[in-house]
Order: structure tokens, then sequence, then C-alpha cells
């Protein structure tokens, strides 16, 4: 398991084994009290490059499918109110 540190403004703080597993810590990530990044011995915050390209994958996903989905089912409420009932007003 690789070492993680919490950053500071003067120095890095090491995280305990225990504390990462515990919360899930991943270097990248904003620790859950103080908010500061949460880094490697280097001071690398960045995960691997290919989880990073597959997080920006499924977020542009994501923003495609909402998109699609808002344009196709934009409704007005007395179009709602006619396909809830069946029926057809004009």
């Amino acid at each position: 398991m690789e070492k993680l540190f919490i950053e500071t403004n003067d120095h890095k703080v090491p995280i305990s084994e225990d504390m990462v597993l515990k919360y899930h810590l991943k270097k990248g990530m904003l620790s859950p009290v103080s908010h500061n990044r949460i880094v490697d011995q280097n001071g690398n915050d960045q995960p691997n490059k290919a989880r990073r390209d597959r997080t920006y994958k499924k977020q542009d996903n994501i923003k495609a499918l909402e998109s699609e989905t808002q344009e196709n089912f934009d409704l007005s409420t007395s179009e709602i109110l006619d396909f809830s009932q069946g029926t057809d007003s004009d």
C-alpha cells in the first residue's frame, strides 16, 4: 500500500494505514476534516493516468446522457397531464 500524507502549508503529515483503509483515502482527495490535499511521498496528488482518463470519459458520457434526456423529455405541464390521463387536449 502506498504511503499517503496530508499536505499542509509547512510540511506533509503522514496518515496511518488504518486511517487510509477506514476512510478509503486516495491521493488527490481532500482530507475529510481539514480539507487539505492528500498526496504521496513525493507530493503528487494525481491518481494514475489510466484511472483519470476513465473518470473523465465516464463524466463525459453522463453529461451527454443528461443532455440527450433533457432534449427528448422537455414536456409542458399540460402535456404531462395529457400523457398521464391518456387523453389529448387541444
